[in-house]
């Protein structure tokens, strides 16, 4: 959503029957063409625990844009990706979708942050009855099952 480009781009895919799925974090708007907008806003757990206060400042100013991602999901079909770290996560989650207005809840998937799938199946025993209390999606990450941890994956 950066480029430029990406708004003639999305046009000329669609121009040729192309289905599009957008990956965004939900922090920059443009009118694509899209036919499914993935939005993932990133949570606290994203900002470095160490390193230049500047960059810390800048991430944390610039991570989460809810007026933008609340424009995303009016204009586009969606779905809105939170990755899970701890359960304290869960509650910023929680507090983020109710800043939204017409949130579907089967429309927000939870995924364990894991790098191997031990960690992932220990995060899913708690997230997993989260989503379910309250119409929420898990999603697992296979990648993890099926490959392992490796980059191209």
């Amino acid at each position: 959503m950066m480029s430029s480009e990406i708004v003639e781009l999305t046009k000329l895919l669609k121009d040729y029957d192309y289905q599009i799925t957008i990956e965004t974090s939900g922090i920059v708007f443009q009118p694509v063409a899209c036919d499914l907008m993935s939005i993932s806003p990133k949570l606290q757990n994203t900002t470095p625990l160490e390193g230049d206060w500047e960059i810390i400042r800048k991430h944390n100013h610039e991570r989460s844009k809810p007026e933008i991602v609340q424009e995303l999901m009016l204009r586009y079909n969606y779905q809105l990706k939170f990755v899970i770290d701890t359960e304290e996560d869960l509650y910023e989650v929680e507090k983020y979708v109710s800043q939204l207005h017409g949130t579907v809840p089967s429309q927000v998937l939870l995924m364990p942050q894991a790098t191997d799938v031990e960690t992932m199946h220990q995060k899913a025993s708690w997230i997993e009855p989260f989503c379910s209390a309250r119409g929420y999606r898990y999603c697992p990450r296979m990648q993890l099952v099926w490959y392992g941890n490796k980059r191209r994956t």
